[in-house]
């Protein structure tokens, strides 16, 4: 009978799916060691604060497509964490009477080559709310229409459609945090970036940036895609060279996300079709009145060209939008780019034009010894998702 216990398997990063991971396989009773570059847990679930508020400055919103459950809202369930639909998002993004004629379209043309949805949405129409709505909902997905893929956007549609949530109580990294405080501190090292991996079958040898070396049986890779395209981790032998192409292909931007305090009320209705963010969305949070936005895709592109003069410039935009100047009305500002957040430098995978099956590719094992997990990983149209990326981890532990 197979000893578990003597079957040694090391988790690379503490992202959602490593946590799971670690916890899963724990529960089953195996010897399993996290490793995780920072100093913190989490990934890209991070917690913050802006005028005495706690924030998510990564992950904050859930998703379910009607009452069905995911592995996500199963465990807020069974542990009675409450969440609620955003209202704000679902009433905030109007949908262009076109749009459905618009996907009708893209299902039914015959592509020569993929191509991005803003090339399709140029060839279909030139209403600028299709261009607009669509910038404004691929942000979730994040990206912009000038780098997602029009095929893989149609099957989206056709097989989810998932309703934004957010926690009632606490923010998700709170959450994310007493849920997973049951992984003993001594099976998780903290600060300890992998630097190369030396492996054969149920071999491998774990070289970390401090120069030590551990040994394992099992390795299950679950740092950010963005990681594996810049080869931050030397594997020896080499990856299948499909692999690393696999890799490549699958659409990574970078990105960040920015909270702006204001003393009062800024904004009647969340507001899209703007030239500096997508969207602008108003939350409660305390005594304050906070817009919320992302930049994904081209606006990260512009946000980084001059950061400080982008920031003035979304002030100002939002001042024209409510017809008077809320600088003064401004108490705190957090921006958060995720794009340079060290060992993580991107936010989520999106479909690239032409990715075909390279998720299948990126998430298949090597030599029955290196896995791979995460939400890139998820190759059930779930990618982008907390849920998506626990799922991967769920798959796995079955088979082990």
């Amino acid at each position: 009978m197979e000893n578990k216990g003597q079957i040694k398997i090391a988790v690379i990063g503490g992202g959602i799916s490593g946590l799971c991971m670690t916890k899963l396989l724990l529960l089953k009773g195996y010897d399993v060691t996290l490793f995780e570059a920072q100093h913190r847990l989490g990934g890209r679930i991070k917690g913050g604060a802006g005028c005495g508020q706690k924030i998510d400055l990564g992950a904050q919103w859930l998703h379910q497509v009607g009452d069905e459950e995911n592995s996500l809202t199963s465990i807020l369930k069974e542990h009675n964490e409450p969440y609620t639909i955003d209202e704000e998002i679902l009433e905030g993004i109007p949908v262009p009477a076109i749009f459905d004629d618009f996907i009708t379209y893209i299902a039914q043309k015959t592509f020569a080559a993929d191509q991005s949805l803003s090339v399709s949405i140029k060839e279909y129409s030139d209403d600028p709310l299709l261009e607009s709505y669509m910038e404004a909902s691929l942000i979730d997905m994040a990206s912009s229409a000038d780098r997602f893929s029009s095929i893989e956007y149609v099957k989206l549609i056709d097989s989810i459609t998932p309703d934004d949530y957010q926690l009632v109580n606490r923010t998700m990294y709170e959450f994310i945090s007493s849920y997973f405080s049951d992984i003993p501190r001594d099976r998780v090292l903290l600060g300890t970036p992998v630097i190369s991996i030396r492996y054969a079958y149920n071999h491998a040898a774990i070289i970390t940036a401090k120069g030590e070396e551990h040994v394992f049986n099992k390795v299950i890779i679950s740092v950010p895609l963005s990681q594996l395209q810049q080869e931050k981790i030397q594997f020896i032998p080499a990856l299948p060279p499909e692999k690393r192409a696999a890799f490549q292909e699958i659409g990574m931007g970078t990105g960040l996300k920015f909270f702006l305090f204001f003393k009062e009320s800024i904004l009647d209705a969340p507001s899209v079709n703007n030239k500096f963010a997508p969207y602008y969305l108003q939350k409660k949070m305390g005594s304050y009145f906070v817009v919320i936005s992302l930049l994904m895709g081209r606006f990260a592109d512009k946000y980084y060209k001059d950061p400080e003069t982008y920031r003035q410039e979304i002030l100002k935009e939002i001042s024209t939008l409510v017809n008077r100047d809320v600088t003064s009305l401004l108490e705190d500002a957090v921006f958060h780019d995720w794009g340079h957040e060290p060992f993580i430098e991107g936010t989520y995978s999106f479909p690239a034009p032409g990715e075909g099956n390279a998720r299948e590719m990126a998430a298949a094992p090597v030599d029955n010894t290196i896995f791979f997990i995460g939400e890139a990983m998820n190759t059930e149209l779930e990618y982008g998702f907390i849920h998506g990326a626990m799922d991967t981890a769920l798959k796995l532990s079955r088979e082990f």
